[in-house]
């Protein structure tokens, strides 16, 4: 698999959780959680900038590591729709940014070019948090109550 290929599915996957927050932030009724989705929407597309502009431009280079194994980092389609409750949506969410996460942090470690290897830092704490984010949103939703 290419470096090329490898950013394109980054750049797919990012556009796809940002079409997943988008989606889903018109569609939940719980005026935080929906605040919450249109927020990391927002980070997501501009992850999407983040990989157009630094990746678009450099010859990126990596180590001889097989990197077919990275791909089963992304994210797979929904199992969520419309009809899916809030409780789901968010486990759902906290997956999905927890395989970002491990897909950029694979990516970081075939990459050789440090100033390359400081953004995909950047892009797979940023999962992280939105992780984090996600999670402690879910534990007061579910646990808050008590």
């Amino acid at each position: 698999m290419e470096v090329k290929e490898l950013i394109e599915m980054a750049y797919q996957a990012e556009e796809d959780a940002y079409q997943f927050y988008l989606k889903f932030s018109n569609i939940v009724v719980n005026p935080s959680a929906r605040e919450m989705l249109k927020e990391l929407a927002e980070e997501e597309k501009n992850h999407k900038n983040i990989l157009l502009k630094y990746f678009s431009e450099k010859d990126v280079k990596i180590d001889n590591y097989p990197l077919l194994k990275i791909a089963d980092h992304l994210p797979k389609k929904e199992k969520i729709d419309e009809h899916s409750d809030l409780k789901d949506i968010l486990l759902y969410a906290i997956g999905r940014e927890e395989k970002e996460f491990n897909f950029y942090n694979e990516m970081e470690n075939h990459i050789l070019d440090e100033n390359i290897k400081n953004i995909l830092d950047f892009l797979k704490n940023q999962e992280m948090n939105h992780k984090a984010k996600l999670e402690n949103f879910y534990d007061e939703l579910i646990y808050g109550e008590f």
